[in-house]
């Protein structure tokens, strides 16, 4: 069985305790090296798009996705 975790915030209105639910949170990543000295990179984080707590009354961000370019001079 899963069990939360309890947080306190002081930046709600008032002194706040709440239980965080569990989560599970998918990422993934994708890489490509055309060349030696390249590199692209796709990511997705939170694939699935959990709604999830890390800290009381910060919800994290929905799914986002990344693109990255790398050139290395050797």
């Amino acid at each position: 069985m899963a069990v939360g975790q309890y947080a306190t915030s002081l930046h709600t209105v008032g002194s706040v305790t709440k239980e965080l639910h569990d989560f599970h949170r998918f990422d993934c990543v994708l890489r490509w090296a055309p060349r030696d000295a390249a590199q692209v990179q796709l990511s997705v984080d939170n694939l699935f798009d959990e709604s999830y707590q890390t800290a009381v009354g910060f919800l994290v961000p929905g799914r986002s996705l990344r693109l990255g370019v790398r050139f290395t001079h050797q």
